[in-house]
């Protein structure tokens, strides 16, 4: 690819428990570690004076933070923009704490949550801010006697097929979504879940289930 415009950092990283004192190059572009440059490369050097670089935390579970929940719903557009405004500025935050990715995690939810949100959570890239990685649909195709802490009444099942994902998420949900916790044992689960991962590249996750290994999640590891 094209290395030119690069930041270099003549700093200190960690592998294997030992820091390397090493210089390390980054293209300003893609905001990606490039492991060598030839002599042409116009090199932008930054000095940071002795510091550690290490890798950035990813959570790929994470229902809210600082007091802020990601399932909601809006009334009007100055509450979407509210959201919009107070969502950023937990993203900003968890960055100040050395998160860098997350899965932004919707709970069980009635359709209308995930059509308000799921385009706001959707994958981004940013340089001040951790950055969404996709969503994570945590339910509701779920146990309901593996409920936790999600509402019940909210729980379905799949026994239409793949249209129950397009019923509740959203016809688009697919663009937005990277991980899918789902209970496998549930009607028409089995049958989704190659189109969904396949097609989409969506993660799919078992949870909140009463399947036993040997047969549902073996078959739904298959």
């Amino acid at each position: 690819g094209d290395h030119r415009d690069l930041h270099s950092f003549p700093t200190r990283r960690s592998s294997d428990l030992e820091l390397i004192k090493k210089d390390l190059y980054i293209n300003k572009s893609t905001g990606l570690i490039v492991e060598s440059v030839d002599s042409n490369t116009e090199i932008e050097t930054i000095d940071l004076n002795e510091a550690i670089i290490s890798p950035g935390f990813l959570d790929i579970q994470i229902n809210g933070c600082f007091g802020f929940d990601y399932s909601q719903t809006f009334d009007d557009k100055q509450t979407k923009n509210k959201f919009i405004d107070e969502y950023n500025e937990t993203m900003k935050k968890l960055l100040q704490h050395g998160v860098t990715s997350i899965c932004p995690t919707i709970t069980s939810s009635f359709s209308r949550v995930y059509r308000d949100v799921l385009s706001i959570l959707s994958r981004t890239r940013n340089h001040n801010q951790a950055d969404s990685l996709g969503v994570h649909v945590e339910g509701p195709f779920f146990s309901p006697y593996k409920k936790g802490c999600h509402p019940p009444e909210t729980f379905t099942n799949m026994s239409n097929g793949y249209d129950a994902l397009y019923d509740r998420y959203g016809k688009d949900f697919e663009k937005d979504v990277a991980i899918m916790t789902a209970a496998p044992e549930l009607d028409g689960c089995l049958d989704i879940i190659p189109k969904l991962t396949e097609n989409n590249k969506i993660v799919f996750s078992i949870g909140h289930t009463m399947a036993s290994f040997d047969i549902e999640i073996g078959r739904a590891h298959v």
